[in-house]
């Protein structure tokens, strides 16, 4: 995927985005700066479903969950109630949902980060956090429409 593609035609459907004021709320008070692709994503839809479906990379397949929203309101679910209820669901301090299913989740591991966080995943079955992408940038990029 183009770094221009990354982001055309990323949501399955139309909705409204988030305000740069909910992002930065949003950041505030998860402690972290959301990657800028992530940013983005949200600016054109606040939340939701993609029209991906998997991250693949040779035989390493992890399922797209929906995304949650900026908006502490939204019925998609939002950063700010994945945060609030982090504990319950084994969430990493170092580690920020950004996207997720029942008891699984896709998260942003700032661990031992100098530059953006990795993408880690982890499954309902209660398993560690595994590496899916060194950067948000390449989670995307090994995005697949199935």
């Amino acid at each position: 995927m183009q770094p221009t593609d990354r982001l055309r035609g990323f949501w399955f459907a139309p909705g409204s985005g988030a305000t740069d004021k909910q992002i930065g709320d949003t950041e505030l008070l998860i402690g972290r700066a959301l990657p800028a692709e992530l940013r983005a994503l949200l600016r054109a839809r606040n939340g939701g479903v993609s029209i991906c479906t998997a991250f693949v990379e040779g035989v390493r397949y992890f399922p797209l969950l929906p995304f949650l929203a900026a908006d502490p309101g939204s019925a998609a679910g939002s950063f700010t109630s994945a945060h609030l209820v982090r504990r319950d669901f084994d969430v990493p301090d170092d580690v920020i949902v950004f996207a997720a299913q029942g008891n699984s989740w896709l998260g942003l591991c700032y661990a031992a980060s100098s530059g953006e966080p990795k993408v880690v995943y982890r499954d309902g079955g209660g398993c560690a956090p595994e590496i899916v992408a060194p950067s948000f940038r390449e989670f995307l990029d090994h995005l697949i429409e199935e």
